[in-house]
């Protein structure tokens, strides 16, 4: 569905629910996740020419997405899964 979805849509509406699964107790709830947030994006970084973002849409990414991944990093060394 983010697939089918504008940018704003995927940033506001879905990655919200997806990011909020990224601190599920279940390593594979945790992966699914990370797959679900990459693939949702793997369109913009494949056709970066195709999609403009706002300046609020490019700090989502600085304070919002890396951070919630970094999360994920330091996590990681209690959870080999993810």
């Amino acid at each position: 569905m983010a697939m089918e979805s504008s940018v704003d849509v995927r940033l506001q509406f879905i990655l919200p629910y997806v990011l909020q699964l990224f601190q599920d107790d279940n390593s594979r709830v945790k992966a699914k996740a990370i797959e679900v947030a990459i693939h949702m994006f793997k369109d913009i970084m494949d056709k970066a020419y195709i999609t403009t973002l706002s300046a609020t849409d490019f700090k989502v990414f600085d304070n919002y997405i890396l951070p919630a991944f970094l999360r994920l990093k330091n996590e990681s060394a209690r959870d080999s899964y993810v």
